[in-house]
């Protein structure tokens, strides 16, 4: 049986700034949660084969069983991924921190 997989897609920022923090923060409570249930979560920068980063990540979310948009900061990377998930009519689940302004 192959394992399940979740794609996060969230802001990244800087090394070390706010929304770098915040990621990483997300990342590591959602690994976590789903390592419990034997799903593997991936992250765009998480992504170590070589190649083309924008084809891998198309085909990450593509493929993944669940994903899983970080709206905070409503970055215009997380709201493509989303979007293209959302055209495949496949799983996903839209999280925005606390405070935020919603997008929609």
């Amino acid at each position: 049986m192959e394992a399940k997989t979740c794609f996060l897609a969230c802001p990244l920022g800087n090394s070390h700034d706010k929304v770098r923090d915040h990621a990483d923060w997300l990342f590591d409570i959602l690994k976590n949660v789903f390592s419990k249930a034997d799903v593997e979560i991936i992250r765009a920068d998480k992504i170590t084969a070589t190649g083309c980063i924008n084809k891998q990540i198309l085909e990450r979310i593509i493929t993944a069983d669940l994903l899983i948009a970080d709206l905070t900061d409503c970055n215009p990377n997380v709201l493509f991924e989303l979007g293209f998930r959302y055209a495949l009519g496949r799983p996903l689940i839209q999280i925005i921190k606390g405070g935020s302004k919603n997008t929609f």
